[in-house]
């Protein structure tokens, strides 16, 4: 991340469609449940945040991270492309 921009994080997820009728404490929850299973790190330890809001469209659901009503991270749940099977 530098200086002048905001990070954001684009998560695909095979479970879109479940995400999607969560509500938004759901959706940051499950986001903390995201990043603890994953072995990397997905938002960065010097990521600062006292607040979240979360947004939300057709093919996706945002969480943004803020400090202070200052947006300082965003993180998106995107749904997987279709598989064709046959």
């Amino acid at each position: 991340m530098n200086s002048k921009g905001i990070l954001v994080i684009s998560i695909t997820s095979l479970d879109f469609d479940n995400i999607a009728r969560m509500s938004d404490q759901e959706v940051y929850q499950h986001l903390g449940v995201v990043c603890r299973l994953s072995r990397k790190r997905i938002v960065a330890a010097k990521i600062q945040y006292d607040g979240f809001r979360v947004s939300r469209s057709p093919d996706s659901v945002y969480i943004h991270l803020v400090l202070a009503q200052k947006e300082t991270c965003i993180v998106g749940f995107v749904p997987a492309p279709p598989f064709n099977i046959g």
